[in-house]
């Protein structure tokens, strides 16, 4: 959970930072790979 916690908080505070937000994005992906309400 304080992983995820930490991922907010960066994208909040990088809000115009489209490169954090990509990498955050990445992030988010590898965590949820394999779980089956994000398959598609």
């Amino acid at each position: 959970m304080e992983e995820i916690v930490n991922m907010i908080d960066r994208v909040i505070l990088n809000y115009n930072d489209d490169l954090t937000i990509s990498e955050v994005a990445n992030q988010v992906n590898s965590l949820m790979r394999g779980r089956p309400l994000f398959n598609s």
